[in-house]
This record gives C-alpha cells, sequence and structure tokens, in this order.
C-alpha cells in the first residue's frame, strides 16, 4: 500500500505539473485509502472551494454512458464536488 500511495502521489504532481500556468497557485494534492470509498474521503480535511478529481477506468462504451460503482459512491458521498476525468485524459 504504501508503494501505491506513493506511486499515486508521484503521478499527481506530475499532472499538476504538466498544467504549467493554468494551474492555480494553491493547487494541492493527497492520496487517501480506507476499507470503503467513505473512509478515504473522511481521512482528508476539506476546505471551502476544494474539488476532488477522480479518474475513471478504462471499462468500455457502457462506462462513457454511466458511472460506475465506485465513481457514484464517491460522487454521491463526497463532502466537495467532483471531476471525473476519462483515463489518458
Amino acid at each position: 500500500m504504501e508503494a501505491y500511495v506513493a506511486r499515486t502521489a508521484a503521478e499527481q504532481e506530475e499532472a499538476v505539473a504538466e498544467l504549467g500556468d493554468l494551474a492555480p497557485a494553491d493547487v494541492h494534492t493527497a492520496v487517501a485509502t480506507g476499507a470503503t470509498w467513505t473512509e478515504a474521503l473522511e481521512q482528508l480535511e476539506w476546505d471551502r472551494g476544494d474539488v476532488l478529481v477522480v479518474g475513471s477506468s478504462a471499462a468500455g462504451l457502457v462506462s462513457r454512458l454511466f458511472l460506475g460503482s465506485n465513481a457514484t459512491r464517491i460522487v454521491r458521498h463526497s463532502p466537495v464536488p467532483v471531476i471525473v476525468v476519462p483515463r489518458g485524459a
């Protein structure tokens, strides 16, 4: 799990760096883990104006029409607005 969290954190920082001047100066990234999505979301401290950005899986045509069960849970239980980014975007 530690290796996954470290790799994911590095990928997040790389994605923000690729935004260059488009990224707001106060962008912060975080990786949360938990037995459930709710538990993971509760690990983080959320502030007014925060946005959760999550990647979607490459599950095919159906995933383009409907969010998967995990993404649906995240959107429903998130304490902040959620942006879902397609894999490879």
